[in-house]
């Protein structure tokens, strides 16, 4: 009998309660579990510190707090755990971390959740990297 995998852990740095619940759901769609959501850049760091998830989503624009903010925690996340997935949240395009976080190769993928096909971007791109990963039915919304 196959060995069953532990679901992959994730957590979520945006300052939005919106953005958090719909990641939430659709990635616990996928068969992920959310073990921590920050709403500032130094918050997720903690976390991401103390849990160590195989998955870490940044918002662009989640707040910094004491001297870290959404760049400094894609670098530490990269420096830290090099095999840790980071998924960039480009919530507002016009932010220029946003320009500068894009264009940093130091992240997996870049998902805009205002996009309506991020969701199924986000499968393909996550798919990708762990195959393990249920697919969401078609025709349906989580």
């Amino acid at each position: 009998m196959g060995q069953t995998r532990a679901p992959i852990r994730v957590v979520i740095a945006t300052a939005s309660s919106t953005v958090r619940e719909m990641l939430r759901m659709h990635l616990e769609c996928l068969g992920c579990s959310v073990i921590a959501e920050a709403v500032n850049a130094a918050q997720a760091l903690n976390l991401f510190r103390s849990a160590m998830p195989e998955l870490v989503m940044v918002d662009t624009a989640v707040p910094a707090q004491n001297g870290v903010d959404s760049l400094a925690l894609l670098r530490a996340v990269r420096d830290q755990a090099p095999s840790t997935t980071l998924i960039v949240i480009v919530s507002d395009p016009a932010d220029p971390i946003a320009a500068r976080m894009t264009q940093n190769e130091s992240h997996d993928f870049a998902i805009d959740p205002g996009d309506r096909k991020c969701f199924e971007l986000m499968w393909r791109g996550l798919a990708a990297i762990y195959p393990e990963l249920r697919r969401p039915s078609a025709g349906v919304t989580p």
